[in-house]
C-alpha cells in the first residue's frame, strides 16, 4: 500500500538548555503512524548551520562638478553565505513495523561532537570587526525512513555553546 499523505507524526522531546561540545543530548521521539506502516530506518542528525553576514557602505558619485563638490548616494552593501552540516549523527531504529493508532517511543542519546564547525576559528577573528561574523544555528532533525511512503521529519532548535 502507498501512503500518499504524512504516514506518520513525529515529536522530539529533550532539555531545553545550552549544550556544549561533547556533551550528550538525551532526546525522547515519538512516532504516531496513521495506518500500519514499514520502517527501514530512523536517524536524528545534529545539523548546523553557519552564516557569514558581510555588511558595508559604498558611495555611489552622481557627477563630478568643477568645483569638486561630489554629488551621489550611498547604499548599503550585503554579502550573505549560508552553510548546512550534519555536525553529530545516530541512527535509533532499523527495520520495524509500526502500528497505526499506538506511539512507539524510542530514547536517543546523541553525543555532541567535539569538533567545532569548520568556521570557527574565522569567526573568533572577526569578533572585533562590526561590519563581518559568522553566526552558528544548531537544529536536531529526527528524519524516519518510511518503506513505500514519505519520509517523516522533525526538527526542534537545540543551543549548543561553543568555546571562547
Amino acid at each position: 500500500m502507498l501512503h500518499r499523505m504524512l504516514p506518520l507524526e513525529l515529536s522530539l522531546e529533550f532539555e531545553s538548555r545550552p549544550y556544549t561540545l561533547g556533551e550528550t543530548i538525551e532526546v525522547v521521539v515519538e512516532m504516531q503512524p496513521s495506518a500500519d506502516i514499514q520502517v527501514r530506518s530512523g536517524r536524528l542528525d545534529l545539523v548546523c548551520e553557519e552564516h557569514y553576514t558581510q555588511r558595508g557602505v559604498s558611495f555611489v558619485p552622481d557627477f563630478y562638478a568643477s568645483n569638486m563638490q561630489i554629488s551621489g548616494q550611498t547604499s548599503h552593501v550585503a554579502n550573505d553565505r549560508k552553510e548546512q552540516f550534519v555536525h553529530s549523527t545516530i541512527q535509533f531504529m532499523e527495520e520495524a513495523r509500526l502500528n497505526g493508532g499506538a506511539t512507539t517511543t524510542r530514547r536517543v542519546s546523541l553525543v555532541v561532537g567535539t569538533e567545532p564547525p569548520p568556521h570557527f576559528e574565522e569567526s573568533l577573528a572577526l569578533e572585533r570587526d562590526a561590519s563581518s561574523a559568522w553566526t552558528f544555528n544548531w537544529t536536531l532533525l529526527a528524519t524516519v525512513d518510511v518503506a513505500r511512503g514519505r519520509d517523516a521529519q522533525v526538527k526542534r532548535e537545540v543551543k549548543i555553546t561553543l568555546p571562547k
